[in-house]
């Protein structure tokens, strides 16, 4: 049984241009929606997957001999041998390879590249923030529906308590002057009953 080790030929060659993440894409894109949506499908398609020794060099810039080096050494959790038809392979978790790199960079002192676990994670944190906007932006435009509508019914009470106020004042000018022609009448069968009766026939 044959096992999956680096050949003479793979245990010095380095991969000149190691994939980062998102290989193959453009190096900018034209909006972040564009980006959350680059990263989602790269993050399905790697999060959760495992690749062989030689992809496992190729992502982390190094010669098979060295991943292999890695790899019994323990640096790379979850790596196990498989029974294949050519013999006992390697397979490694990609988000061991991303964690290894990213700890690789930090050492090293350069600005490490996200994982794909942590790109994943935001990209959720995005999504989520996106639902939050959207639930926020739908309480405020109700709300903002409710003012108005109180805002109208305020206009009209006032429309209304102006007009009764008005009928109301006009009702009691009506009052006071049917009170002062009531006073002229009761003052004038005052005045009838107080003459003598000759000066009532006289008259």
């Amino acid at each position: 049984m044959t096992v999956d080790r680096p050949t003479d030929t793979e245990q010095n060659q380095v991969p000149t241009n190691p994939p980062a993440l998102g290989a193959g894409s453009p190096a900018t894109l034209d909006s972040p929606t564009a980006v959350v949506g680059k990263v989602s499908e790269l993050s399905s398609q790697d999060i959760g997957t495992t690749v062989g020794l030689r992809e496992t060099a190729a992502r982390l810039g190094c010669s098979t001999k060295t991943a292999y080096r890695y790899l019994t050494q323990g640096k790379l959790p979850g790596a196990r041998k498989v029974d294949t038809p050519q013999g006992e392979a390697w397979q490694v978790p990609v988000a061991a390879i991303e964690q290894l790199r990213a700890k690789s960079e930090r050492k090293t002192g350069k600005q490490p590249q996200p994982t794909l676990g942590e790109v994943a994670a935001l990209v959720q944190r995005v999504s989520d923030l996106e639902t939050q906007l959207q639930t926020v932006s739908a309480i405020a435009s109700e709300r903002a529906q409710t003012i108005e509508t109180i805002t109208n019914t305020m206009r009209a009470l006032t429309v209304s308590t102006e007009s009764q106020a008005a009928a109301l004042t006009q009702t009691r000018e009506t009052l006071a002057n049917v009170q002062g022609e009531l006073t002229k009448v009761s003052q004038q069968l005052t005045d009838e009953r107080a003459r003598k009766w000759w000066q009532r026939r006289k008259k």
